[in-house]
């Protein structure tokens, strides 16, 4: 059985934010593609891109909050 987690135990967690939303780690697999296999990041199911197309890497999104 899965243990639920408290509220008060969020307390102090570091989320990352982008305008205002919540960002979910996600992981890109572009080995095929030349490149490379990285932690990526989505916001409301969609990857967060640069200018490019190309996933960005999920510490250079937006900032690092505390709940």
């Amino acid at each position: 059985m899965a243990a639920k987690t408290a509220k008060k135990d969020l307390k102090g967690m570091k989320v990352r934010k982008l305008d205002g939303k919540t960002v979910k780690p996600t992981l890109f697999n572009g080995k095929a593609a030349g490149q490379g296999k990285y932690l990526s990041g989505e916001v409301d199911g969609i990857i967060v891109v640069d200018q490019n197309g190309r996933p960005i890497p999920f510490r250079s999104i937006g900032s690092m909050e505390v709940l």
